[in-house]
């Protein structure tokens, strides 16, 4: 196999990375202008060039993981895409590589991504990755509504395309509403956060290419939103609801301005509905990991673990009050990198839990470019 060259993205690269993101993932050159002038973060894409030319290419989004008001700085990795003239030839696992290597470096602690089809869930599983994040997914009809009387006091408002750029206020509004819904565990056990400029960009992708977003206030405060989109038909990309009645009340006015009479709803597993997997992470250094997750928590275990791509993570490590130490002793649990992240995220370092196969946490991330 012929030798691959990573590197970070040059602004020579811009073109052959766009032509890339036009050729494999079909985008349109009004979606590509959006995303390259809003989103794109040169420092955290890199590039394979072959005769000078893009060939291949990766990007990566900063994000917190939340966890019992504990904060893990991540990376979302996003746009892995090869030329269709030069798939199969190890680009992707390359990119893959490097990528982790530099987010090792960065002090990233958990990466995460969302596999585009759900046979790259076993391709992402070579690199590390395990299923760690839930969407729930539901048909509701108006029938099955709480009465319109718990919606007292609520006040809709819609925004579209034609709304954009967002005023400070609402844009403010949204974001702290999402980000606290995420913060507070009411989405989920454990999400994955976006800053407020990252967030924002993609909510105005959403509103530009994808649907409109229905809010509702009571008492002048936003106690609900729904991303409502669907080409063939509306439904639910998300749902959250901070008080009772507020969900209900905007799924009555969306099925109200839709004339339909049931709507699909995804939202948080922590939801109703059943819940299907939708993203996976990797622990990055596992170190830090086991430091954060143990603080307050009188733990006293060694880990070893085990991880064939980030040679710093294999160690045994002594978990204590916020404490891992490499230490040269037997090791209580021996982890794989997978089984290292579900320990860490989906048993909380609950040793006992996990041992036991109890049921796992559950992790939520959304508007993640992945649609």
């Amino acid at each position: 196999m012929h030798k691959i060259d990573i590197a970070r993205a040059e602004d020579e690269d811009l073109r052959g990375i766009r032509d890339l993101w036009r050729l494999g993932f079909g985008e349109t050159e009004e979606f590509l202008d959006f995303f390259f002038q809003h989103c794109y973060s040169r420092e955290l894409t890199l590039v394979a060039r072959d005769g000078g030319v893009a060939a291949a290419s990766s990007q990566a989004l900063p994000v917190s993981l939340w966890r019992r008001g504990r904060e893990l700085p991540s990376e979302y990795i996003f746009g892995v895409v090869t030329h269709p003239g030069r798939r199969k030839l190890g680009y992707a696992g390359a990119l893959m590589r490097a990528a982790l290597a530099g987010q090792y470096q960065r002090g990233v602690h958990v990466s995460a991504l969302i596999p585009a089809e759900p046979y790259l869930f076993d391709v992402y599983r070579k690199y590390g990755f395990t299923e760690a994040f839930s969407i729930s997914e539901r048909e509701v009809t108006a029938r099955a509504l709480k009465p319109a009387a718990n919606d007292s006091g609520c006040v809709l408002r819609r925004f579209g395309k034609g709304d954009l750029p967002l005023d400070p206020e609402t844009a403010e509004a949204l974001y702290g509403f999402c980000a606290s819904a995420y913060k507070s565990g009411r989405a989920a056990d454990y999400s994955l956060i976006k800053g407020e400029g990252d967030f924002l960009s993609l909510a105005a992708a959403f509103l530009r290419f994808s649907g409109d977003i229905y809010a509702a206030y009571r008492d002048g405060r936003m106690t609900a939103c729904a991303f409502v989109t669907g080409a063939d038909g509306p439904f639910v990309y998300e749902l959250l609801g901070g008080d009772e009645g507020g969900a209900d009340f905007l799924i009555r006015e969306i099925l109200n301005i839709t004339g339909r009479d049931r709507i699909t709803v995804k939202g948080p597993p922590a939801g109703p509905g059943p819940a299907k997997a939708l993203g996976m992470a990797r622990v990055i250094n596992a170190r830090a990991v086991l430091k954060t997750l143990s603080e307050g928590r009188g733990l006293d275990i060694r880990v070893s673990v085990g991880d064939p791509i980030i040679r710093e993570n294999n160690a045994v490590f002594r978990v204590r009050d916020g404490e891992a130490e490499p230490v040269a002793v037997a090791a209580d649990l021996a982890l794989t990198i997978q089984a290292l992240t579900d320990f860490a995220l989906g048993y909380d370092l609950d040793a006992d839990a996990y041992l036991a196969g109890r049921p796992p946490l559950k992790g939520y991330m959304n508007l993640m470019l992945n649609d």
